[in-house]
């Protein structure tokens, strides 16, 4: 499925051309970005079957992101807690995990 998204706002992310009009998404990624003659220029180069367009009408327009990180410190301390999460079948095993756990630190 290719998106065809026109009269937008577009935030490039990009210091020579921070903002875009138009921009051509392929599977999810951004294939072209400009202006609306540009996008249709990329579009009319490389026919796609099945494509939707919309027109924003000049609203801004970000792509989404994946922020893949972990707080290394803060999962490095959870490993030495009580993993009182491995214990919830019973609070009378819970308690005494807990208590051994306690003994043990």
């Amino acid at each position: 499925m290719t998106l065809w998204i026109k009269n937008a706002n577009i935030a490039t992310m990009d210091k020579a051309r921070p903002h875009a009009q138009a921009a051509v998404v392929i599977g999810g990624f951004f294939a072209c970005v400009g202006s609306e003659k540009e996008t249709e220029a990329y579009l009319n180069a490389h026919p796609q079957k099945e494509l939707e367009t919309i027109d924003c009408g000049g609203n801004f327009v970000m792509s989404g992101f994946n922020d893949s990180h972990m707080h290394v410190m803060n999962y490095g301390q959870a490993l030495q807690d009580a993993q009182l999460n491995l214990h919830t079948d019973s609070l009378e095993n819970m308690v005494q995990y807990f208590a051994a756990f306690a003994a043990e630190h």
